[in-house]
């Protein structure tokens, strides 16, 4: 098994520390394999480093913008992720906003772009973007026929509705969001949407 399977099972497994060691350790032989790079940025999130990782995925980014890779989207879109992680959501946004245009004709990395960005505004109190980003993310999930996809849409359209204490428009599309994660296998998803179900009923009661 190579170093770069083993950092991958000791990331699965959620042994972080292992799985950067044996990144590290591969990337002294192969300073330049992408792939590591990446695997590499996402045991620093998870281990807090987010400097280290922002470094790592803004090398990236650049790297690929000057030999024109159409993957820079990726790179810059992990950079939105830390960002968010953090709490930044100014900060997310910008780095969502970036990757937009760099989005190739595919509507699966555009239904995720337009998820964060809905999310972001959300998140900011820009409820009338979030919803224009939020629907462009259904329509293009749909389009890309991903069950998670769609469930991610439907899930902040509604976390948008009860944002807005609009409580008849969230229960549905909170439905939806368990329907496509049911359809998916995502268990942890259909409880996160039951844990917003709570809120809501609770939400309801307390404005009678």
């Amino acid at each position: 098994m190579s170093l770069i399977e083993q950092a991958w099972n000791a990331f699965d497994a959620g042994d972080f520390e292992q799985a950067r060691t044996l990144y590290e350790q591969h990337l002294d032989a192969h300073p330049t394999d992408e792939q590591a790079r990446f695997g590499l940025g996402y045991v620093y999130v998870n281990l807090g480093l987010f400097e280290e990782a922002e470094g790592l995925y803004q090398g990236l980014y650049q790297e690929a913008l000057q030999s024109q890779d159409p993957r820079a989207h990726q790179a810059m879109h992990q950079i939105g992720m830390l960002r968010r992680v953090q709490g930044d959501y100014a900060g997310a946004l910008t780095a969502f906003e970036q990757e937009k245009p760099l989005i190739p004709d595919d509507p699966f990395p555009r239904a995720i772009n337009t998820y964060e960005l809905g999310m972001c505004h959300l998140r900011l109190g820009n409820t009338e973007k979030a919803s224009v980003e939020l629907h462009t993310s259904l329509f293009y999930a749909q389009r890309s026929m991903d069950p998670i996809a769609q469930a991610c849409a439907y899930r902040g359209i509604g976390e948008l509705h009860l944002a807005q204490d609009n409580y008849t428009e969230a229960q549905p599309a909170f439905l939806e969001a368990i329907r496509c994660f049911e359809a998916a296998g995502e268990k942890r998803g259909v409880e996160d949407i039951i844990e917003y179900i709570k809120e809501l009923e609770e939400a309801s009661r307390n404005s009678n």
